[in-house]
């Protein structure tokens, strides 16, 4: 366990502030929130940035981009990080002379096999850290430390999992398809209700489509502007509407061994608590 320094604080009341995990650490309770991955390595560490280079920019989406990391070179040791579906690490900028120290957390994904680790970010003209994060290129370093997460899962746990997401938010639920559906001993039927404002703002749309190929997964697209019928791809199911508690309503079967996993904006996220809440037979997380 790495004490922090000074440094490694950005002072701006981060989630998972460096300081506050090291003292988790510490404790003889350890951490009560967070967890370290199930695959323990030392690529990454909680409480210590660590520098990783840029290897991969793909674009996903308008604004989305899938960018992938292997080690520093000035670092050696093994080549690939191991995580829970469903944790993320956090970024930190560099920042100039005049600007702030910034951090953000960002959700691991799979995507492809040379990379350390990858994450699927959306930039936001506005956003600060958006601002550094545009002018990444190829072959520059960036600072990341984690993984942190306190979702875990156990195969043919549940009967069904239905995933409830919108914009970003696909991302902890995409990793977690690909964990379930890549185990074949693990028949948990997957329910993938996605949120979108057109069928181009879709993230992972192929992906999502290979992931249909298997028996024990479908996914219907909540399209909230009006839509051409033309813009649908890969037999897609879509339903013209925004994604709310009312319209997947009759959609939900309340059944024993039911999963439900969460994630979209704060105000989504509580919307759909509140349906779920006092029934015994689901089980909700939330990624906030």
């Amino acid at each position: 366990m790495e004490e922090p320094t000074e440094e490694d604080c950005c002072h701006s009341d981060c989630v998972n502030c460096v300081l506050d995990i090291y003292q988790r650490q510490k404790s003889p309770k350890g951490l009560s929130i967070l967890k370290p991955a199930n695959h323990t390595n030392s690529l990454m560490s909680q409480t210590r940035y660590r520098p990783f280079r840029l290897v991969k920019i793909d674009s996903d989406a308008p604004n989305v981009f899938i960018y992938s990391f292997a080690l520093d070179d000035s670092v050696e040791d093994e080549t690939r990080l191991y995580f829970t579906p469903g944790e993320h690490v956090v970024l930190r900028n560099e920042p100039s002379m005049n600007s702030e120290h910034l951090s953000r957390p960002y959700t691991l994904i799979p995507w492809g096999e040379s990379a350390t680790f990858s994450v699927m970010i959306k930039l936001y003209a506005a956003g600060k850290m958006s601002q550094y994060i545009n002018q990444w290129r190829v072959g520059q370093k960036c600072h990341w430390r984690g993984p942190y997460g306190d979702f875990s899962y156990e195969p043919n746990t549940y009967k069904n999992v239905y995933m409830i997401c919108m914009g970003t938010g696909i991302a902890p639920m995409y990793a977690i398809s690909k964990q379930i559906i890549e185990n074949e001993e693990d028949e948990t039927v997957i329910h993938l209700l996605y949120g979108s404002k057109t069928p181009e703002d879709i993230i992972f749309r192929k992906d999502i489509n290979e992931l249909s190929n298997y028996w024990n997964f479908s996914c219907t697209h909540f399209i909230s502007n009006d839509y051409h019928e033309s813009q649908k791809k890969f037999n897609e199911t879509f339903v013209n509407e925004r994604l709310t508690a009312e319209s997947i309503s009759k959609t939900i079967k309340y059944s024993k061994n039911t999963l439900v996993l969460i994630c979209g904006s704060e105000e989504f996220n509580s919307n759909f608590c509140d349906m779920f809440n006092g029934v015994p037979e689901i089980k909700v997380h939330v990624f906030s």
